[in-house]
């Protein structure tokens, strides 16, 4: 993933954990300021009332990065900028698949052909659908893991590239998923 998006993905993350310390040292010195008797005696004459929660509580790193992650669902990475770490989404009969089937040229009843399929975590545009008889030589030329939850491995990735570096994610994937 390239540095650039990373970075820009980090600066909302602080820019919304500074806004609401901010908001929040903002209702503080309301709640103080709330408790004085002339205030009090200006909002009982002035009949302003204000609730009781004036502080909101500021959400982990990982959540702020979940949220905006989501707003970055649509970008498409170029697989080269990508770390090239492939999930395998299955290896079994792939009738319910026949357009990509044949888009590989595969000649056959598309019932009868076993496919592998690999998604790149990084880059939704760089998937693989693989006749079975192919997937082992990809598996040894590629970083293969085998898992089924494409989404929350990706936004485990991307939030430990954003939080810590990409190095740190990569290293934390492969200990998780391939050991």
């Amino acid at each position: 993933m390239k540095e650039d998006i990373l970075d820009e993905i980090r600066n909302e993350r602080d820019t919304i954990i500074k806004s609401l310390q901010e908001g929040n040292e903002r209702k503080r010195r309301l709640k103080e300021l709330l408790n004085e008797s002339l205030i009090k005696e200006f909002m009982k004459l002035s009949g302003l009332t204000f609730d009781e929660d004036l502080c909101m509580p500021v959400p982990s790193k990982n959540k702020i990065v979940s949220q905006i992650i989501e707003e970055y669902k649509e970008f498409e990475f170029d697989p080269e900028d990508t770390n090239r770490i492939y999930l395998c989404r299955g290896k079994n009969y792939c009738g319910m698949l026949i357009d990509e089937i044949y888009q590989l040229d595969i000649i056959g009843k598309p019932e009868s052909v076993k496919c592998g399929w690999y998604c790149n975590i990084e880059s939704e545009i760089d998937n693989y659908l693989i006749p079975i008889e192919e997937c082992d030589e990809f598996e040894k030329n590629h970083t293969v893991i085998f898992h089924h939850d494409y989404e929350k491995i990706q936004s485990e990735f991307i939030t430990r590239a954003v939080n810590d570096s990409q190095e740190n994610a990569v290293k934390m994937l492969l200990r998780k998923y391939r050991g």
